[in-house]
C-alpha cells in the first residue's frame, strides 16, 4: 500500500470563522487596552514592555537558527535512510 506526500492544505473557512469569532468575543473581554488595537494593527496600544519582550523573543530565536543551522538543514534536506528502506521493502527487493 503506497500513500503519496501531499501538502497539508488549510480550509479558507476555518480560518475566517475562527478570526470571526475572536471579532465577536472582543466585546466580552475585560482588558484596560482595546483589542482592537492588537488586531488591526494601532502601535499606540502596544506598551514598551511589550516591544522589549518581542525584541528579546526574535533576538533569541535569530541567535538559535544561526547556531543550529547546519543541524536544520541536514535534517530538512537530508534523504531518510528510514524512508527508501521502506520504499524498497514494498517494492519487494
Amino acid at each position: 500500500m503506497e500513500f503519496p506526500l501531499q501538502p497539508i492544505q488549510s480550509d479558507p473557512n476555518v480560518i475566517h470563522f475562527a478570526f470571526a469569532m475572536g471579532i465577536a468575543l472582543i466585546k466580552y473581554a475585560r482588558v484596560k487596552i482595546s483589542l482592537e488595537h492588537f488586531l488591526f494593527g494601532n502601535v499606540l496600544g502596544i506598551a514598551d514592555t511589550d516591544l522589549l519582550t518581542s525584541y528579546c523573543i526574535s533576538v533569541v530565536t535569530l541567535l538559535s537558527l544561526v547556531a543550529l543551522q547546519r543541524p536544520l538543514l541536514l535534517a530538512l534536506f537530508e534523504a531518510s535512510p528510514i524512508f527508501f528502506q521502506s520504499e524498497t521493502a514494498a517494492c519487494g527487493s
